[in-house]
C-alpha cells in the first residue's frame, strides 16, 4: 500500500481524492452500511423535491440516518485516510 501511495503520488494532481485503502473488515462494514444508507438517501432525496416528504420531517431524516451508522461509515473513511495521511 505504502509504495503504490508513493508511486502514483508524482502523477497525481494536488486536488485529487486520495487514494485509500480499507481492511477487509472495513470493506465488510462498509458495504452493508453503504447499500442501506444509499437506498434511504435515494428515497428520501425524492421524496423531499417532490414534495410527498415535508422538510418538517428533516430532523427524524438524519435520526434515522443516525440509526443506519453513517457515523461509523464516516469514522472508518476517516481511519483508511488516516492511515493515508501517514504515509506521506
Amino acid at each position: 500500500m505504502q509504495e503504490t501511495n508513493k508511486s502514483v503520488r508524482p502523477y497525481a494532481k494536488s486536488s485529487t481524492f486520495p487514494i485509500v485503502h480499507f481492511t477487509q473488515e472495513e470493506r465488510d462494514e462498509l458495504i452493508q452500511i453503504r447499500t442501506d444508507i444509499e437506498d434511504y438517501v435515494e428515497r428520501m432525496e425524492a421524496q423531499f423535491i417532490t414534495g410527498v416528504q415535508s422538510l418538517d420531517g428533516w430532523d427524524k431524516y438524519i435520526k434515522k440516518l443516525e440509526n443506519m451508522k453513517v457515523d461509523r461509515y464516516v469514522q472508518i473513511h476517516q481511519d483508511a485516510y488516516d492511515r493515508w495521511q501517514a504515509v506521506e
